[in-house]
């Protein structure tokens, strides 16, 4: 009877993960190395990283010091194991603040821990961006990337629209702007998160975080629309009109997995005409791959 009785509470304790999720975002284990402080007008960027072992990888730290150039305050979010894990934090130096959080709830459970330990700070800033490592880059376009946001008057801009699964915005770069972050839906959504694997996640946040925010009557607008005729991941089986059109990046998932089998013929060529720093992508993309198991799909382009 005993047994039984486990074994329906393990049954019960699974449906609530795969219908509620798990803890909320700011339940999870995290300390601050340095809180920033943030005042009215700034441009902050809170931006995800992985940790690899003991490692800050190079594309990593590329893409924030790419920020931090723009002149945005950069607050990282370092995901780690443990929060006792060994990290060389020193190539952070440039970053306003420094997170450590444990892996749990992937970026959306980062994002929404951090933006609920930084508030009410955030309300008043006149951009906040949110991103993450997994793409590489960024190119010479990432500039005009960030003037095109400034210009804009919505309230919520999207960087790439994708069709897969639901219209939605693809989140590793995402913009708030002052009606964004001065609303009831951006403190409720972000104070909703909770934990969950890369399908829940997905499901729960990225896929209804444009649709939520227009219910609430505010503006959103994106860079790269996905047309009529995609009905699937632009950055995955678009890449070369992206790039074409000023997207200032290249997804990891591309050149590493491409499950969409895409050609990656003269990958390099494409890059080096839409402004990337070649030598600069190929030791982000050479160093990543050090840590992974399998051959990146870009070594069959490169042979054929």
């Amino acid at each position: 009877m005993l047994d039984l009785l486990r074994k329906r509470l393990r049954l019960r304790t699974r449906i609530r993960l795969i219908l509620g999720g798990g803890p909320k975002a700011h339940r999870i284990p995290a300390q601050w190395l340095r809180r920033p402080q943030i005042a009215p007008g700034d441009r902050i960027c809170l931006f995800v990283l992985l940790a690899r072992g003991t490692r800050i990888m190079p594309h990593s730290l590329d893409h924030a010091r790419a920020w931090h150039a723009a002149g945005y305050g950069v607050v990282i979010v370092v995901i780690v194991d443990t929060l006792d894990q060994s990290i060389d934090t020193s190539p952070l130096d440039f970053a306003d603040g420094l997170l450590l959080r444990v892996n749990r709830g992937r970026d959306f459970g980062a994002w929404a821990a951090a933006i609920q330990s930084l508030e009410p700070s955030l309300r008043n800033c006149s951009v906040l961006t949110i991103a993450n490592d997994s793409v590489v880059g960024p190119s010479s376009g990432f500039s005009a990337m960030i003037d095109r946001v400034e210009k804009t008057h919505a309230d919520l801009v999207g960087l790439v629209e994708s069709k897969e699964q639901a219209s939605h915005f693809q989140s590793f770069v995402l913009f708030f702007k002052g009606g964004a972050l001065r609303s009831r839906v951006f403190q409720r959504f972000w104070g909703a998160v909770r934990s969950g694997d890369r399908g829940y996640v997905i499901t729960k946040y990225e896929l209804t975080l444009r649709a939520r925010f227009e219910a609430a009557g505010l503006r959103t607008q994106v860079l790269h629309p996905a047309g009529e005729a995609v009905l699937c991941n632009q950055t995955l089986n678009g890449w070369r009109a992206l790039l074409d059109a000023g997207f200032p990046y290249l997804k990891v998932q591309l050149l590493r997995d491409n499950t969409d089998q895409s050609s990656l013929a003269d990958w390099r060529g494409a890059a080096l005409r839409s402004g990337f720093d070649l030598p600069s992508l190929e030791h982000q993309i050479t160093q990543l791959e050090k840590n992974a198991k399998w051959r990146w799909a870009y070594h069959i382009a490169d042979q054929e």
